[in-house]
């Protein structure tokens, strides 16, 4: 049977390379449509490629927007005011929670922002 098979696989190559009429239009399909298969598989392994890099490249940025928005230096030169936590709150003369810092400034003194952030 191993013989048999070897002899028909050499007939077949010998058949296709000389273009005999019968075989050559059957190698020619077979081999598109082997080309049309690794292209096909090609093309999904570039895609699944693609949105793996998509993903990494978003998690890579919201990296960055998050590092931008930690306050990394003071607004204006000084000592703070009044820091985090709680305390009287002077509109409404009770205890209240602080959510940030306080620092005091003459008017007209220039403000560097602390952070990145977005306008409202």
């Amino acid at each position: 049977m191993l013989v048999s098979g070897t002899v028909y696989h050499f007939v077949f190559l010998k058949a296709a390379r000389n273009g005999w009429p019968v075989v050559s239009p059957l190698v020619r399909l077979i081999v598109r449509i082997e080309i049309a298969q690794r292209e096909r598989f090609m093309r999904d392994n570039l895609d699944a490629i693609a949105h793996y890099l998509t993903l990494v490249e978003s998690r890579l940025l919201q990296g960055r927007l998050q590092a931008l928005m930690i306050h990394s230096a003071a607004p204006v030169d000084g000592p703070i005011g009044s820091g985090f936590g709680f305390r009287t709150d002077p509109f409404r003369g009770r205890a209240a929670m602080h959510a940030g810092l306080d620092f005091p400034a003459e008017s007209g003194t220039p403000v560097r922002a602390a952070a990145g952030g977005l306008a409202p």
